[in-house]
């Protein structure tokens, strides 16, 4: 048997709310939901089960978004360098004609700091968005616990966590397009799952691929958080 309070309140609660706004296909729905469900705790109690995997697209522009994050810090460190060699002043009290001379070692440091500093400050922000996306979760066998990848590096990009510390305070599903995750009206096209007692919060996509949308919400979703 699966333990853990996230099963029961996903049949008992979830999905008969967000069933009940679509009365013509209540009942066939929670006939299909109740299988997956069903399904799920089958699968949970022999082995790890994936529950979403980013869009295949995502890997190519993230591969991108690093080339051009590594295109910062050569281009800022390569100014850095350059300040550090031939960064030069006028001194004040000179004539108005006399040649600039090459400013102090600590003058010349402070400005090629400053300038690699600002390359990796540049950088590290293109970073952050490919290491809170989502690139896949795993349902840890037994259903108490999750794996949560992203396309971050080493082993940063994975984490292990309790599955009733994660919420989402929007819907996967929608009803809408061929997966039924498609955006409905002014919902984004992405969303976050945050993470109990942490502020930032990681990003999916609601193109990715998700086990059953429905049995997603039913896990993740809370209008008020936790």
């Amino acid at each position: 048997m699966i333990q853990g309070s996230w099963l029961r309140w996903t049949i008992q609660h979830a999905f008969a709310r967000s069933l009940s706004t679509r009365p013509a296909t209540k009942a066939t729905e929670r006939v299909s939901v109740s299988t997956a469900i069903k399904s799920l705790k089958q699968k949970l109690q022999h082995k790890d089960v994936e529950f979403y995997q980013a869009p295949a697209s995502a890997r190519r522009t993230f591969v991108l978004l690093y080339v051009a994050a590594g295109v910062q810090i050569l281009f800022w460190g390569n100014l850095g360098s350059l300040a550090y060699v031939s960064y030069a002043e006028k001194k004040k009290d000179g004539a108005e004609d006399a040649q600039p001379t090459l400013a102090s070692k600590p003058k010349r440091m402070a400005v090629a700091g400053a300038l690699i500093g600002v390359g990796t400050m540049i950088a590290g922000a293109m970073c952050i968005y490919p290491w809170r996306y989502v690139r896949r979760i795993t349902l840890l066998r037994g259903g108490n616990s999750l794996r949560l990848q992203t396309y971050g590096w080493g082993k940063n990009s994975t984490r292990e966590l309790p599955v009733d510390t994660v919420y989402a305070k929007q819907k996967i599903y929608t009803g809408i397009g061929p997966k039924g995750t498609d955006a409905l009206g002014s919902s984004a096209s992405q969303l976050y799952l945050r993470i109990q007692s942490e502020r930032l919060a990681y990003i999916l996509d609601r193109k990715g691929k998700y086990l059953d949308p429905r049995v997603f919400d039913g896990v993740f979703y809370s209008r008020s958080g936790l």
